[in-house]
């Protein structure tokens, strides 16, 4: 069998899913950084901010909401219970638990938002409102797509 010839490095940095996750780890970078005075991270907050738009809920639609897997999110639920952000209880069915956050979860969230705002102010600032806005609408339509 003939060697294969070297791939070309282009073709890879062509991968929508490399550009997608290079960007990813830049952006949440930012956020992390900004957050870190509160503890959390930007999954952390993320997650935090989702709770208090839904309200109580379970596990199933949380991970429906934030395209993340439940095993994933019950550990991340997990974490964040352990340090007193949200509580969890049994639902009507056993199976499900319907997570809330606590006080002390919301005044997290209200405190962290304040800085949250000003990285999501400085990207807008950094790649105009238009670019930002499609950029947000193309991903919104990615995620739909799949």
């Amino acid at each position: 069998m003939a060697p294969r010839p070297p791939s070309d490095p282009r073709r890879e940095q062509n991968c929508l899913c490399f550009r997608v996750n290079r960007a990813g780890r830049a952006i949440a970078g930012r956020y992390d950084e900004a957050l870190a005075p509160h503890g959390i991270t930007i999954q952390q907050f993320s997650l935090l901010s989702l709770l208090k738009a839904t309200g109580p809920s379970t596990i199933g639609r949380l991970a429906a909401a934030s395209s993340t897997d439940r095993t994933t999110l019950t550990r991340s639920f997990a974490r964040l219970e352990r340090e007193g952000l949200v509580s969890s209880e049994q639902g009507e069915d056993r199976r499900a638990r319907i997570v809330s956050l606590t006080p002390r979860g919301r005044n997290l969230q209200a405190a962290a938002r304040k800085d949250w705002l000003r990285v999501q102010s400085e990207l807008v600032d950094a790649l105009g409102k238009t670019r930002f806005a499609r950029i947000h609408a193309d991903l919104t339509a990615l995620l739909n797509a799949l």
